[in-house]
């Protein structure tokens, strides 16, 4: 039976226009291989690389499906009286087509990608998979849209019209989810997982919430049925216009007399049959998406509050607070001491900054680690969601570290922009927090690192700190504590109001009536003349915040895959020989390793080892090969000599031992005009342990940290309130097994009273152990303990403001211990 002729596109130019669409594909790889090796963070194959692969692959897909999907035949072909191709199998030779063009542009960039990480000594096997994670998916994405468009649509205007409504569609789910909160790891349909914390460098790892597993595998789903929807539209929109007398002979029988008339009629006969296929496939897709739209929360598709409130039940209030709590971890032990530093904090910020918020914020406490990475994506970092009032944070020891800070967040929702609560600049943000929380806005002497290294020029203007860029264009320690001291020193000098209408967008001009570089100048002048810094501070300085050892995350060069020696290479051998508590031989492979590469810290690795073993001499020996080393900086050259110092003296040799000690503290510099320094404090401490008759003892008692609590014991015997022997004793964390709380606080004010030359040493154990007593609830002595810090002669003022939050705070606590105490088991 001969078939009518139909209206198409001839099939020689669609092949044609694949190939060329294939080329195009190999050269785009090409080119973006060769980007992608000049940006380090990029440079080797892992989450960013697959991100910024994806994106290009899916754009390229999405237009080469777009043009075979437009340039198939505008009716289905019939040849012996079947379709040519049915609409699913048009689909699926045009989506196979639009993959393998595009497969250059996610396997020429990995495979160049993988050469640069191995050619540079990275890893590159751990990264595989994040990148095929992020960039596979993207593909398919891209592809499946492209066919939908080219379906619907042959003009390339409507077609990109309505891509760029799917795109935003799934854009704003994007943002819907991120305003939604708590996740801190969003998830994007077409570029997967999105963590503004792993460009940052705050998250390390290479793998995924199991959110992002789940979503990406819905994603693929919902590409899969694009895909079946377009050969079910495909059946209803190229089918031949019916007839009158067709749609009667269709109402009689199905139209099965009807299609032996013509062709035309014979394909919509066909193409209703072929109908069946894509409907069932659509089906069997929207069943297998079923447990994901049940359970939306665990899969991002929603927010993930249900989630946390699974996980952490429990909810104690407070007038300003929600602590959100496991019931039976140890965070529900703590609860009194977390309420009662949780109000203070709330007190100090908002009296800081003139503020009354009228909410409660939600604090998640979270038990572990674990636990946060499951319910929010972050992984080694808390966070503050200041949109929802609420912040994320690890319990640890009964504490909330950086609590302060990620309050700071949070209460500054109601003068930050809109929607996030927050300001444009991540100089302001982080600033603000650091500021209030590490004392930079209470009193000059917490400038005294970025004072000296301002003097050392290390420190950015500010405004490149407070722009949109500037704040991650350097190391992260650097960017937090010089932002800090600008935000600090306008607080100091101008209050908070105009702090406060400056930090939305930044707007200096409108809240001082001075730029950010005219006020950035008159800050220099207060860092050069009203924070003084003592002389060796500036080398610390200059240690602390060298670029080249404090890159930002995104300039280093396989930031997350590490490198490799060999597996396992020499190193990672004597860590396990270490931890198998064979110190001989961990010291053996250390110095292996040293061979390898000529690092300093595996012989100083080495040294470590050999005095575990008990080998002094060849312990000695290690550390004087380590001190000749011309790569080494003078933090660790400072550590190397104290610690030749003890070993002579262990050895016998005082004289000696106390020239090297005091090498270390020239080494260190002179005592600041105020106050003192730990570290010469630490030194001269050991210098009287070797020059006394228990010489010996002290030096190896001091080399092993105190951790033999016989032996300093013994000499405590010998020397009853020595201070060599009571700081080595505290600074061992304990005094021994079953040591109480009482014990532990006369060791402490013995150390004080027997030692008015250590302020710096005696107010360090004091404190800590003012912290033990307030997780342990004893408010009494925890308020002691900070008022005999506060007696100390010669007190940083760093630690006078610490001992006296931790004073505001035991005074505070009576009035909210009942509350707490009632919701502990």
């Amino acid at each position: 039976m001969s078939e009518p002729a139909v209206e198409s596109e001839p099939m020689p130019q669609t092949h044609d226009a694949v190939r060329r669409r294939a080329l195009i594909a190999a050269l785009l790889a090409a080119l973006l291989a060769a980007l992608l090796v000049r940006i380090p963070l990029l440079a080797v194959p892992g989450y960013e690389a697959g991100v910024a692969v994806s994106l290009a692959a899916a754009i390229l897909g999405c237009w080469q499906a777009f043009e075979l999907a437009r340039a198939r035949p505008l009716v289905p072909e019939l040849r012996w009286g079947v379709l040519l191709d049915t609409p699913g199998e048009a689909v699926y030779a045009e989506a196979r087509a639009a993959l393998l063009g595009t497969a250059a542009v996610v396997a020429l960039p990995l495979f160049v990608l993988v050469t640069q990480a191995a050619r540079t000594g990275c890893r590159w096997a751990p990264g595989l998979w994040p990148f095929l994670f992020v960039a596979a998916p993207a593909t398919l994405g891209g592809v499946a849209l492209g066919i939908f468009a080219g379906t619907l649509t042959r003009r390339r205007g409507r077609a990109l019209g309505l891509l760029a409504l799917l795109t935003l569609a799934s854009v704003a789910a994007t943002f819907a989810e991120g305003l939604a909160g708590p996740r801190h790891v969003v998830h994007d349909l077409l570029l997967g997982p999105i963590s503004v914390g792993a460009y940052m460098g705050y998250d390390r790892g290479l793998s995924f919430p199991p959110s992002a597993y789940l979503h990406r595998l819905f994603a693929v789903l919902a590409f899969a049925a694009l895909l079946a929807a377009s050969a079910w539209l495909r059946s209803l929109l190229d089918a031949p216009p019916r007839d009158e007398e067709e749609e009667r002979e269709l109402a009689d029988d199905g139209g099965w007399s009807a299609s032996r008339a013509d062709g035309p009629t014979r394909t919509r006969f066909l193409l209703r049959y072929h109908r069946r296929g894509p409907r069932r496939l659509l089906v069997v897709l929207g069943l297998l998406a079923l447990p994901f739209l049940l359970r939306p929360h665990d899969c991002g598709l929603l927010s993930g509050r249900a989630l946390l409130e699974r996980e952490m039940p429990a909810v104690l209030e407070t007038g300003h607070f929600r602590l959100h709590h496991a019931p039976g971890t140890a965070v529900q032990g703590h609860l009194e001491s977390l309420a009662v530093e949780h109000e203070h904090a709330w007190r100090q910020i908002t009296g800081w900054l003139e503020i009354e918020p009228g909410w409660k914020v939600d604090a998640w406490l979270h038990p572990d680690e674990g636990s946060l990475f499951r319910a929010t994506g972050a992984r080694g970092y808390v966070f503050a969601a200041p949109w929802n009032h609420e912040y994320h944070a690890v319990v640890r020891d009964g504490r909330v570290h950086q609590l302060r800070h990620e309050l700071v967040h949070v209460l500054a929702a109601d003068f930050g922009g809109k929607p996030f609560g927050a300001s444009w600049s991540t100089g302001l943000i982080e600033g603000l927090a650091t500021a209030l929380d590490e004392g930079y806005a209470r009193t000059p002497e917490a400038h005294r690192a970025i004072a000296a290294a301002q003097r050392g020029r290390q420190v950015p203007p500010a405004e490149r700190l407070v722009s949109v860029t500037g704040f991650a264009s350097q190391g992260m320690d650097l960017s937090y504590r010089a932002s800090a001291s600008f935000v600090g020193w306008l607080l100091l000098e101008h209050g908070p109001e105009p702090f406060k209408l400056a930090y939305a967008r930044g707007a200096f001009e409108r809240a001082y009536g001075e730029s950010a570089a005219q006020l950035g100048a008159k800050w220099n002048r207060f860092l050069e003349e009203e924070v003084a810094a003592p002389p060796n501070e500036e080398a610390r300085a200059r240690r602390r915040f060298d670029p080249s050892r404090q890159r930002a995350f995104h300039r280093e060069s396989c930031p997350r895959l590490g490198s490799v020696r060999g597996f396992p290479s020499p190193a990672e051998r004597a860590r396990l020989l270490s931890m198998a508590e064979r110190p001989t031989d961990a010291a053996e492979a250390w110095c292996e390793a040293f061979r390898a590469s000529a690092d300093p810290r595996h012989l100083e690795a080495a040294a470590r080892e050999r005095i575990r073993a008990g080998e002094l001499a060849a312990a000695l020996a290690l550390v004087e090969r380590t001190l000749a080393s011309e790569a080494l900086d003078a933090d660790r050259e400072l550590r190397l000599l104290r610690r030749k110092g003890l070993l002579l003296g262990a050895l016998g040799r005082a004289d000696e031992a106390v020239a090297d000690l005091g090498e270390a503290a020239a080494l260190q510099g002179p005592a600041p005009a105020e106050g003192s320094d730990p570290v010469l404090e630490q030194l001269a401490l050991d210098a009287e342990g070797v020059r006394a008759p228990e010489g010996p003892s002290y030096a190896r008692a001091a080399l092993e940290g105190g951790r033999d609590t016989a032996a300093v014991a013994e000499l405590l015997t010998r020397r009853p309130g020595w201070p060599p022997a009571l700081r080595l004793l505290l600074a061992a964390g304990g005094q021994g097994r079953g040591a109480s709380r009482e014990q532990r606080d006369e060791l402490a004010l013995a150390f004080a009273e027997s030692s008015p030359e250590s302020p710096r040493l005696a107010a360090e154990q004091l404190l800590q152990l003012a912290a033990a007593a307030e997780r342990a609830t004893d408010w009494e002595r925890a308020e002691a303990l900070c008022e005999r810090v506060l007696a100390l002669p010669g007190l940083d003022a760093l630690d006078r403001l610490a001992a006296e939050d931790g004073r505001e705070r035991a005074r505070l606590a009576p009035r909210l211990a009942r509350a707490a105490r009632a919701a502990q088991p």
